[in-house]
């Protein structure tokens, strides 16, 4: 009898477990329904491996074999949604002028500021920086860099809040915008590379998991408004607390035309990188195809933040003519 029981338990488990990986496979298309489905997208990565041992169940247990089907299609559905299928961008071959961008959610209540500015120095040193959660502590530190980035514009840094440094080796200002126009965690700004000149967006969304989701929804939908009108070479980087697979980062970046940089695997987990299992890629770095071609991305360290920080070696099109 107890057989019996342990048996129809472990059974019940498989079955509920490729239907719930079945569902979760369709996040990319389930994610802007609402607040709910779009959180419970973000663990997506975590189902193959859950779906896996499911599926040993199926071909362990003789009388469910003939529904190992089951199992492999739930597998590919969630790959699909997960965008572990789609294209990858191309590695060029060798070309001069290749810079490198960094974003760093650095972390508000970070105390390794230091170590922040130390791997900044390293070499090679990125042209172009966004940190993100930069607070007032921080700031007079962060001034030190000028000597490694002459150029520095901030926003919303206050005594009561955190807000956003951009940093470059070439020149570039600020480019304003009308109120509300952008999310309010945001800095616009235009870089001149020698001949060429393009748009930088560093962001930071609010989280759908705080007390401020629909403060996510509306910031998300004027920057998917915004980038759907500039008809110039974009990057566009920080932390957007979306997933590559969600419909709103997916609709973030049809908005702009815009591809994210990313590495052999279709994300680059980033949060929380305070914890052994972190597997949230919510940092992103976009580019403008038609201007921009990837060479290189990786994850960086956290170096006390709850974040890793994102580095992306790219290069302008025109430079490869």
């Amino acid at each position: 009898m107890r057989f019996l029981r342990w048996t129809l338990i472990y059974r019940s488990i498989c079955v509920v477990g490729v239907a719930a990986f079945s569902v979760y496979g369709l996040c990319r298309f389930i994610a802007p329904m609402s607040g709910i489905t779009e959180i419970l997208s973000y663990g997506a990565p975590i189902w193959p491996i859950g779906l896996a041992g499911m599926s040993a169940l199926f071909v362990l247990e003789r009388e469910l074999r003939r529904f190992v089907w089951a199992p492999l299609i739930s597998l590919v559905v969630t790959l699909a949604g997960m965008g572990i299928f789609e294209s990858r961008p191309a590695t060029p071959s060798h070309v001069e002028n290749r810079f490198d961008l960094i974003t760093f959610n650095i972390s508000f209540s970070n105390r390794r500021i230091d170590d922040v500015i130390a791997f900044l120095r390293e070499e090679p040193q990125a042209s172009i920086v966004a940190l993100l959660e930069v607070s007032k502590d921080h700031e007079p530190a962060l001034e030190a860099l000028v000597d490694v980035y002459p150029y520095k514009l901030k926003a919303g840094i206050t005594n009561t809040a955190y807000g956003l440094m951009l940093f470059s080796k070439w020149p570039m200002d600020r480019i304003e915008t009308g109120d509300g126009e952008l999310p309010s965690r945001s800095i616009l700004a235009r870089v001149d590379n020698k001949d060429e000149s393009f748009l930088v967006l560093a962001t930071h969304l609010f989280s759908l998991r705080s007390k401020f989701p629909e403060r996510h929804r509306t910031e998300s939908n004027r920057l998917i408004t915004f980038l759907s009108k500039p008809d110039e070479p974009m990057i566009v980087l920080g932390d957007f607390n979306s997933t590559p697979w969600s419909g709103r980062l997916s609709a973030i970046r049809a908005s702009g035309n815009l591809v994210p940089a990313r590495g052999r695997l279709q994300w680059a987990p980033t949060w929380p990188a305070h914890r052994w299992w972190t597997y949230f890629p919510v940092d992103h770095i976009l580019l403008s195809p038609d201007t921009f071609d990837l060479h290189a991305f990786e994850r960086g360290p956290r170096q006390g933040s709850d974040h890793h920080a994102l580095r992306a070696t790219i290069s302008m099109v025109d430079y490869e003519r």
